[in-house]
């Protein structure tokens, strides 16, 4: 063997050195990053519906403060010019729109306020929200047995619901 020389043995199919793939880091990281922006959206979500429930009930409360005030000072009105304050108070209450339609009603049947003060109300609410304003004088008027006293209030709302076409609807829920 003096004359061999040493030769290294060969591999063969040998697989080269693996190198680590440059995305395996971020591929791990991929499913709680995608878990934490929908958690981020979703939160966001309610968060800002919560908010916008809260500025709505924040507002609805504003109004009932505003309504109950106008309906304290229609009250409270006197003097020469009462009944012309007292309507200017009930255009006032309507811009309060279909909210304003039950305290308007109540005010119909008192025997002390003038009629006209709820009508002129109620007449201006009709311009938009004419099915809710029907709808309330035709309960209004369904039950009017219950106010002996205000009979000749429900005259008149009877007069107002057939002005603003309403008795057909006043007819049709009397029937159901």
């Amino acid at each position: 063997m003096a004359g061999k020389k040493f030769q290294r043995p060969v591999r063969r199919n040998a697989a080269p050195d693996p190198k680590p793939p440059r995305l395996a880091p971020y591929l791990q990281m991929l499913p709680s990053l995608l878990q934490a922006l929908i958690m981020a959206g979703v939160a966001y979500f309610v968060t800002s519906r919560v908010e916008q429930a809260l500025k709505e009930r924040q507002a609805t409360v504003a109004s009932v403060t505003a309504m109950t005030q106008l309906l304290k000072d229609i009250d409270a009105a006197t003097g020469d010019g009462r009944e012309a304050q007292r309507k200017s108070l009930a255009r006032q209450l309507s811009m309060y729109g279909v909210d304003a339609i039950g305290p308007l009603v109540i005010l119909a049947v008192d025997k002390d306020m003038e009629i006209a003060v709820p009508e002129e109300g109620l007449t201006l609410i009709a311009i938009r929200h004419k099915a809710e304003v029907c709808a309330a004088l035709g309960s209004l008027l369904r039950s009017r047995e219950q106010f002996p006293d205000a009979v000749t209030q429900m005259k008149s709302l009877e007069r107002r619901t057939k002005d603003l076409g309403c008795m057909e609807r006043v007819k049709t829920c009397a029937a159901r």
